[in-house]
């Protein structure tokens, strides 16, 4: 495998998911992480509501996948402003 590829592809799929949920790094997060069909519905049952985000998700690994990576996401945020 050729890391510069998979890091390309990636990020196309990231952004992919970003244009699904209009921006919103949370539920792109858990798309990309646990599948788009599965974010799109526990986002609908979140009501788009961020913080009740993570008690949909019925994935551990993607419950824990989303809270690293959109902590992580909040910091760089803090620090370097939204960019």
């Amino acid at each position: 495998i050729r890391p510069y590829l998979s890091i390309r592809f990636g990020a196309f799929y990231l952004a992919e998911q970003l244009r699904l949920f209009d921006g919103s790094p949370a539920p792109a997060l858990a798309a990309y992480n646990g599948g788009p069909g599965n974010a799109l519905d526990w986002n609908a049952l979140a009501g788009g509501e961020i913080d009740l985000l993570l008690t949909t998700i019925t994935f551990e690994e993607t419950q824990r996948y989303v809270q690293r990576i959109y902590s992580h996401y909040n910091i760089y945020r803090a620090l370097y402003g939204a960019g």
